[in-house]
């Protein structure tokens, strides 16, 4: 089989050195690390160099060595500039205090490279190369980097590497003026023998920038930090003619407007509710494949730019585009909003995200319906949304065509032949049991509150109000036995049924604790909550007393969440 995809274990002395520089894509994101990260790198960098770390572990590199000129670098470009950045440092301090020669070694080494453009080992994006190359590649003084670590005139990304600098600098000037510690050309020699032998990483390499998308979405789902919108953000200003600038301008704007939230969630919301239906692990093909001339790219980019707006709105309930509702419908979005994240789900930001765009009057009702359809189908009865996602873009595009299109519209035409009915969801609802304390709490306040529940403790709109106590507790001690009375098959499956939880106040909960029965149902009684009054009202607590009281539970619940309302 040909091999597409290569990875190995390798020292960051013997990664830096290799046949070829590493250059970041010219669109590639900006020089972004802050104090938390470089100090952290510092830290773990230093204790490897003291030995209290016998091996520092630098992570993941992903590069695409498609190109036989160079190595374009498709994740790992933060970690790989921070080294660049202590290397010039060093390089640095040991010029200014007379070591030109083990200055000039470190420079030739880790920095420069004899057959790049720029002489360069590494060459940054278009907005950061030539910063790199004046600051960087080039020596100056601790009193030029500082000033320009201040200076905001010069682009954020600049005064970053310059600050970094500046930092890498003063921790090394200050560990070579300690007494402790050997000199500062001891403390060099031990940095360059530690990045040969004790720092090390997987180098990974492609070949070609859609391998490269794989495996950004690979290492992203085993947990890894990584950029995949690089990828897209680079393949779009990288065409021929294209409006560099501008669409950079509006690429910016979109990140900035979503924050936080994961760019290839929009990007593919987005899409799926404007352009044919893709999955996310498609989604870097379809756009290569679709928005591939200067005009189109632009255009796109602009689009991205306004509508993202309005996805982040649907994050965020002080977003400009609340103002316009009163307190009493912000409140009610904001639950709402609350409930469907609780859930935990997305396909449906693909319908609001349409909403929020073509008909704003009508977002809460939006919302309203897709709370109540997703706890139905998705979270009770266990139907995973994105089984129907292309359900959900449909009804986007339904929207956008018809600005006018209201909730009970939308959920008639797409999504109440799959809505679960009263008999369906209760026969789910009676057996429904997930270790989910946040959304067992939830279920609970509503119950509660729809049961004629203590107003004082206001358990659905006081989040602080309760906790989530366990009757048969999750480790029981000796008071209910190995194997408690009523329980013949075993407990496990048990403890996180609904029917054997309730609400208790924080200092009560930990005061039961792991408590027998009894004792539990005294403190209830104290308690007095309307969704702990038939555990008290119990002679004991069995396997068949949860069952009787999550079923009673499943009568209520379906006249809570239902819809139309």
């Amino acid at each position: 089989m040909q091999q597409f995809i290569r990875a190995s274990e390798i020292s960051l002395g013997n990664f830096l050195s290799q046949a070829k520089p590493f250059v970041m894509p010219a669109n590639q994101r900006n020089y972004e690390w802050g104090k938390k990260e470089y100090e952290s790198y510092w830290s773990d960098l230093w204790h490897t160099v003291t030995n209290d770390c016998p091996f520092y572990f630098l992570g993941s590199f992903v590069l695409d060595s498609a190109d036989e000129n160079a190595l374009i670098v498709i994740d790992g470009q933060q970690r790989l500039t921070t080294t660049s950045i202590l290397v010039a440092a060093l390089r640095n301090i040991l010029d200014e205090r007379g070591e030109p020669e083990l200055a000039q070694q470190l420079h030739q080494k880790y920095l420069h490279f004899e057959h790049s453009e720029n002489k360069a080992r590494l060459t940054m994006n278009f907005l950061d190369k030539d910063f790199y190359q004046e600051y960087v590649m080039t020596p100056r003084s601790a009193e030029e980097i500082k000033a320009l670590s201040k200076d905001k005139s010069i682009p954020e990304s600049n005064r970053n590497i310059a600050i970094c600098l500046d930092f890498m600098y003063r921790k090394l000037s200050a560990e070579g003026n300690r007494k402790e510690t050997p000199p500062l050309g001891d403390i060099a020699q031990i940095i360059a023998n530690i990045m040969e032998e004790r720092i090390g990483l997987i180098h990974i390499t492609v070949q070609g920038d859609v391998n490269a998308f794989t495996v950004f979405e690979t290492l992203n789902d085993r947990g890894l930090e990584l950029n995949a919108a690089d990828l897209l953000k680079n393949h779009l200003l990288s065409v021929n003619g294209v409006d560099t600038a501008e669409c950079a301008k509006n690429w910016d704007n979109m990140t900035s407007n979503l924050g936080r939230i994961d760019p290839i969630d929009f990007l593919m919301h987005h899409w799926n509710i404007t352009r044919d239906f893709t999955e996310k692990r498609y989604i870097y093909q379809t756009i290569k494949k679709n928005i591939n001339t200067p005009e189109g790219i632009l255009t796109y980019c602009k689009e991205l730019s306004q509508v993202s707006e309005y996805y982040a709105a649907l994050f965020d309930m002080q977003h400009p585009f609340w103002s316009h509702f009163n307190d009493s419908n912000k409140g009610q979005a904001a639950e709402l909003s609350d409930f469907i994240r609780l859930i935990g789900t997305k396909p449906q930001l693909m319908v609001l995200l349409a909403t929020a765009e073509t008909n704003p009057a009508e977002i809460i009702p939006m919302l309203e319906m897709m709370a109540q359809f997703t706890f139905r189908y998705g979270k009770i009865c266990n139907e995973p949304p994105s089984k129907i996602e292309n359900i959900f873009s449909a009804a986007g595009h339904f929207i956008r065509q018809n600005p006018g299109a209201t909730a009970l519209q939308v959920f008639s035409q797409y999504f109440e032949t799959l809505y679960p009915n009263d008999e369906t969801f209760t026969e789910c609802f009676a057996t429904f049991r997930k270790k989910e304390a946040p959304l067992a709490r939830y279920i609970l306040a509503n119950l509660n509150d729809k049961m004629g529940g203590n107003i004082i403790v206001n358990t659905l709109s006081n989040p602080d109000a309760c906790t989530v106590e366990h009757i048969l507790p999750q480790n029981h001690t000796e008071a209910w036995g190995n194997t408690p009375n009523g329980f013949a098959d075993g407990t496990e499956t048990y403890i996180w049924r609904l029917g054997n939880l309730t609400l208790l106040p924080k200092e009560l909960n930990n005061e039961l604790g792991n408590a027998d029965f009894s004792t539990k149902v005294a403190g209830y009684r104290d308690h007095c909550l309307k969704v702990s009054e038939d555990v008290c009202n119990s002679p004991e607590w069995t396997a068949q007393a949860i069952d009787q009281r999550q079923r009673n539970m499943a009568e209520i619940a379906k006249t809570i969440w239902y819809y139309p309302r």
